[in-house]
């Protein structure tokens, strides 16, 4: 029989355990609402925790949301702040940072495994000593990830970091889990419809077999295998894949404002054979369809290693592109190698105006006043080029006038040069090129 010990009113919302370095192993109990918490040591089975006097902790004005052991350390997220208990049992405020951001949703989920992860909102935060790193920037186009929701549950896994996005509350989409694998986010798994909720996440390691990722998808209980001899899937060849996968790219601007883009073609390297029966259709899409659900297609390899597809686009701002997988058997994938757009960025239009001045120490300009001499024009000249000035065009021809150029270096030639009152004077001709900025 399993003996239970009946504790009357020591009850709690989250209870941690946490190997205390000094007094041992502890059960900590905290009340959400409150905020309060209280610990006891471990004891033998059938024999009652004994709890410590309940403390509130900051200064009650908001939720404890989650515990999370790290290290040597115990960490408490509240809705306005993370605090830390070591061995002295005093609670240190790691950072106030989220007190400009007061949310129901902070650190709701959370763990660590050398740093601190937390959900904040509906992004993602890690911890690098005081500093909090935002991990997610969710926004409509980033890596893939339209889909906004709160982070209901996140674990560490084999190098990966696994998070159940809950979309309640969010109109028009669902609720998925994203993995990250170091280098970015990837959407894994999607649920059926708008009320199919995903709150939780949980890592099943498989001694002998594939480890297995499970969830629950409103009462359903769902898992996907992961490979069993090494993070990347293809080198496990009896996993199962799943049928369709996507990948969108990220927006290519190149100074979008500014350059002209020609988009002539694309082309895709996949690494298959023709046993396998597998398709790769890439989508684009370009300036007002970018975010859309718009796309164009340029063509689709099948059952062929490389093929090339014309766009010819031009007029073109910003950009992107949509890689769709599809495969009729599980054991093989359509595997992508590569993928590369050709084309041209026309630079703007600039123009450069060359011109031939004649200069002379006693020359007057068209309206009979004296002309600025030799050596001022020069000095001008000179200066205006060493220190790249902002120097605006003016011109009695109307589409000369007004511009703003970058001065050349000016070539000299002087057709006399002779001392006058001690100082030494001349006359000649300046070259000099404007260049419009």
């Amino acid at each position: 029989m399993h003996n239970y010990e009946d504790d009357g009113t020591n009850v709690a919302d989250i209870m941690v355990t946490y190997h205390n370095p000094k007094a041992g192993t502890e059960l900590w109990l905290f009340d959400k609402n409150t905020p309060q918490y209280q610990y006891a040591a471990s004891t033998a089975t059938a024999s009652p925790l004994v709890p410590s006097t309940k403390v509130i902790l900051g200064d009650g004005a908001a939720n404890i949301n989650n515990a999370v052991v790290g290290g040597d350390r115990l960490y408490v997220l509240k809705e306005d702040g993370i605090w830390t208990f070591s061995s002295t049992y005093l609670p240190t405020l790691l950072s106030d940072k989220l007190k400009n951001a007061v949310d129901p949703s902070n650190g709701i989920a959370a763990f660590h495994d050398g740093e601190l992860w937390f959900g904040w909102s509906h992004s993602i935060q890690k911890t690098e000593g005081s500093v909090y790193r935002d991990m997610l920037n969710y926004r409509v186009g980033s890596q893939g990830l339209k889909r906004g929701g709160i982070p209901k549950f996140g674990i560490d896994a084999q190098g990966w970091k696994f998070f159940a996005m809950d979309s309640e509350g969010v109109a028009g989409t669902r609720s998925s889990i994203i993995a990250w694998n170091g280098l970015g986010w990837q959407e894994i798994f999607r649920g059926w419809n708008a009320n199919a909720r995903i709150r939780n996440v949980h890592w099943h390691a498989n001694q002998g077999g594939r480890s297995k990722l499970w969830f629950d998808v409103n009462g359903e209980l769902c898992y996907m295998e992961f490979p069993q001899y090494a993070a990347n899937p293809l080198l496990d060849t009896t996993l199962p894949h799943q049928h369709y996968a996507e990948f969108i790219s990220s927006t290519f601007d190149g100074n979008k404002i500014e350059l002209k883009k020609l988009l002539h073609s694309a082309t895709l390297v996949a690494e298959n054979d023709e046993s396998r029966d597998w398709e790769i259709i890439l989508d684009y899409q370009a300036d007002k369809d970018l975010g859309s659900d718009t796309w164009y297609r340029a063509g689709s390899l099948k059952n062929l290693t490389t093929d090339e597809f014309s766009v010819d686009l031009g007029e073109v701002n910003e950009w992107r592109v949509r890689l769709r997988f599809y495969t009729s058997d599980a054991d093989s994938p359509a595997v992508l190698n590569s993928y590369d757009i050709q084309g041209w960025i026309h630079t703007l239009l600039k123009h450069q105006w060359v011109g031939t001045f004649k200069v002379d120490e006693n020359q007057r300009n068209l309206q009979g006043d004296e002309d600025f001499k030799p050596d001022d024009i020069l000095d001008f000249l000179r200066t205006a080029h060493s220190n790249a000035q902002r120097i605006t065009l003016r011109s009695t021809i109307e589409s000369m006038d007004d511009h703003v150029v970058s001065v050349s270096a000016p070539s000299v030639v002087r057709n006399w040069s002779r001392a006058e009152d001690g100082k030494q004077k001349w006359g000649g001709i300046i070259q000099v090129a404007f260049r419009e900025a």
